[in-house]
């Protein structure tokens, strides 16, 4: 009884272990791609562990366990930033960015990869300067740091009318209106979508084609709204909750011509981590690449550079 036990559970485990990891190994090629694009070291194995973290996510359903086995940041680390971040409000040195009272959980978080571990800057390579594009603006809390890290003037687009109030207060006091904050969603195509919030996660709003019950929500493609309104810009930033591909696709024209800086997030589809890289290689070939993680469980992101 007890070998057949033995023997039955090894047999489910080895079928779900193989499921996990079918995706990763038909794209073995194109990781590897984008392993040999990377310019150093440090975003190659950050980019292994990851891959490892969202899989392994997958397979084991726990993200406390996941984090200590395979975790870009560990929690203790973790930790000791929210730490540093809870001292550094208390004596007035971080900006105090108005959120509605059902982020408080989230909010150190946001703080803690923006302004801690500058989540949308790699180093001296990838820097905000001039026109910033912060796509997934949420609350302003990106536009705030970009300025503040050398941005002249930022346009945000966030299309959930919630997050784009508190974009709208926030963007005055520490902008001085150098940030402008835009109503709407970005991808490949101009139109409507259907948008869907989060209730207590004010920075999960995501665009969901499948379900006609959520916002209907206008989009714009970056080509053509920085056509319309002569917009340049030096830097693109997109944490979009997996629509990052189609809003790359809808800034083709504008990332070939002015090869901005960029900052994607990877982590919210586990295709993104290599279907994106060779999108914006097959865009623009001349970009270089690095990545990092910003926190335990998110926050993987690309950053590129000509």
């Amino acid at each position: 009884m007890c070998v057949y036990a033995v023997e039955r559970v090894r047999q489910i485990m080895d079928g779900v272990i193989n499921q996990s990891l079918t995706q990763l190994v038909v794209n073995t090629e194109a990781t590897e791609q984008v392993e040999s694009w990377l310019a150093d070291e440090d975003s190659r194995q950050a980019y292994r562990r990851e891959l490892a973290f969202m899989v392994l996510r997958g397979l084991l359903r726990d993200d406390y366990a996941t984090v200590n086995l395979v975790g870009n940041v560990k929690l203790p680390d973790w930790d000791r930033v929210l730490k540093d971040v809870a001292e550094l409000r208390a004596a007035g040195k971080l900006p105090e960015i108005d959120y509605p009272p059902s982020a408080d959980w989230v909010v150190p978080w946001m703080y803690a990869s923006n302004f801690i571990l500058g989540q949308y800057a790699y180093g001296d390579a990838v820097r905000p300067s001039g026109t910033f594009l912060d796509c997934g603006a949420c609350c302003g809390e990106t536009a705030v740091w970009a300025l503040g890290a050398g941005a002249q003037h930022v346009y945000a687009f966030e299309p959930n009318p919630e997050a784009f109030g508190y974009l709208q207060r926030n963007a005055e006091p520490f902008g001085g209106g150098r940030i402008v904050p835009v109503q709407r969603g970005v991808g490949e195509t101009p139109g409507l979508m259907s948008m869907k919030t989060e209730d207590g996660n004010i920075g999960g709003t995501h665009f969901d084609p499948a379900d006609p019950g959520g916002a209907s929500i206008p989009i714009v493609t970056l080509d053509g709204w920085c056509r319309e309104n002569r917009v340049y810009p030096d830097f693109i930033k997109m944490d979009l909750e997996g629509w990052e591909t189609a809003a790359l696709r809808g800034a083709r024209t504008i990332i070939a011509e002015h090869r901005p800086r960029l900052a994607v997030c990877l982590y919210h589809n586990l295709s993104d981590m290599w279907t994106i890289p060779h999108l914006v290689k097959e865009i623009c070939p001349s970009y270089r690449f690095w990545c990092k993680k910003n926190a335990p469980y998110t926050e993987f992101v690309l950053y590129a550079s000509v």
